[in-house]
């Protein structure tokens, strides 16, 4: 529901900065997302990694769906 409800958001976030990136991050226990809207851009870019700065540091590679 998460990945389908949350990018219509997105356009509202573009016209309040439209000179930054924005996107969504999502998490489970085993898995994470995340897109990026880049400025001026109406499709998001997938991630590929994302990096959980912390101790232990975690990071998850993109990888097929």
């Amino acid at each position: 529901m998460d990945r389908d409800e949350l990018p219509r958001l997105v356009p509202s976030f573009q016209v309040v900065g439209p000179k930054f990136a924005h996107g969504l991050f999502l998490m489970s226990k085993d898995e994470c997302a995340a897109e990026i809207w880049m400025p001026g851009q109406a499709d998001p870019v997938e991630a590929a990694g994302i990096t959980i700065v912390g101790y232990p540091m975690h990071m998850i590679e993109g990888g097929e769906r």
